[in-house]
């Protein structure tokens, strides 16, 4: 060992790597290879895997039902609460395809009764929609779309105009 020049640190003296070794470093931990990864986690761990009853649950947190408008149609004097709970459960208890259908069926467009001219043609609007909700027969029953998208809980009319005919 004489002829070995051990390096002796001071305080002073910073401590660097020494560069050249006769050993291989050790594992990567930054690399993707599949021999290195951890298998026993699952593939994408940021989001748990949900089973249909589980996404219901969440959707019926997230979409609660709204209070009524305070328009001038009425609407709380048409469907009462009851109904609106009733007609909220069974819309989030669907299929999200059902959900979208129920939605085609329960908005109707059609042309305006009336246009105004303003300036320039195009920006008139083509189309008006209408909102309807079954009442305790059956009945189709003319609600505001406030009133409307409330009873389903949704907050903003994104859905509407995503699910429209029109827009697809």
């Amino acid at each position: 060992m004489e002829g070995d020049n051990p390096v002796v640190h001071s305080p002073k003296t910073p401590v660097s790597a020494p560069t050249h070794h006769s050993e291989s470093p050790g594992p990567d931990l930054h690399s993707s290879s599949p021999q290195q990864q951890d298998t026993t986690a699952p593939l994408n761990s940021k989001k748990p895997a949900r089973t249909p009853e589980e996404k219901k649950q969440r959707d019926l947190i997230k979409y609660k039902l709204l209070p009524p408008c305070n328009c001038r149609k009425n609407c709380l004097s048409k469907i009462p609460e009851e109904r609106r709970q009733q007609i909220h459960d069974q819309f989030w208890n669907e299929e999200y395809s059902v959900r979208r259908a129920w939605l085609f069926a329960h908005v109707k467009t059609s042309e305006p009764q009336r246009s105004r001219k303003f300036g320039a043609t195009d920006t008139q609007r083509k189309t008006s929609r209408f909102y309807i909700l079954p009442d305790d027969d059956g009945n189709d029953v003319f609600v505001c779309k406030v009133f409307f998208l409330r009873t389903l809980g949704y907050k903003s009319d994104k859905i509407i105009t995503v699910t429209s005919p029109s827009f697809t």
